[in-house]
Formats: structure tokens, sequence, C-alpha cells
């Protein structure tokens, strides 16, 4: 098993005040992954100063994927969708074949690991 991550680019539409439903939308997304799965040792929203956001996933393998894709609350997922456009995801490391079928609807860019560290002694520690 090998641990992948998800950087996610999420630009709000017009309108859409982002320190409003927006962030509590992400709040609501991070509480499920604490409250929900396993295998998810990194899991935060950032925002930027030109008031997009990016998401930093982190999983211990293609299998704790998935199962935060099953557990996630798809009403938050869609309602997120009509507040912001998902603008760019890379995937970094080696999934499998079903997590790559069940992300094709994003237009992900795969990037493999060339040489690096990563401390993966105290899953949860590296935010």
């Amino acid at each position: 098993m090998s641990e992948i991550c998800a950087l996610v680019s999420i630009q709000p539409k017009p309108g859409t005040d982002p320190s409003g439903e927006l962030e509590e939308i992400f709040g609501k997304l991070v509480a499920g992954v604490e409250e929900k799965d396993r295998g998810v040792p990194g899991y935060a929203y950032f925002r930027g100063d030109d008031g997009h956001y990016r998401v930093i996933e982190r999983y211990e393998s293609s299998e704790a994927y998935l199962e935060h894709m099953r557990k996630i609350d798809t009403s938050l997922v869609r309602r997120l969708s009509e507040l912001a456009d998902f603008t760019a995801v890379e995937i970094l490391g080696d999934p499998d074949e079903e997590v790559r079928a069940a992300i094709e609807v994003f237009g992900p860019q795969y990037r493999a690991l060339v040489v690096g560290v990563w401390d993966q002694s105290e899953p949860g520690s590296g935010l």
C-alpha cells in the first residue's frame, strides 16, 4: 500500500461569500472526516490572498481514499459545487485503478513520486 495525496484547487463562483456558507461547508466536511474516516492523516482547506482555496487530502492507501469517497456527505459536495468550481485536481502518488476510475470526472493530473522524505511516523501531525 502506498500513500496518496490530493491537491484540489477551488474557486468561489461570482457572488459567493467565501467566508460564509462556503467555509461552513468546508468545516462540515472536515468534521465528517474526523468522525467517519480512517486512514486519513491529513485533510485541510487553505484560503489564499486571492480568495481561492486549496485542499490537501492525505490518505494512507487507495483503500482509505475509496472509503472516504463512500462516506462523504454528498449533499455537502453538491452544495459546494453550486458555490464554487473545482479548477484543478492533482493526485500525488500511485492510486490504484479503482481510485482513478472514481475520480476521473474531475480530470485529475497524476504525479508520481520521484524522490523525497515524508514523515509517516505520526499520522495527523503533518499539518
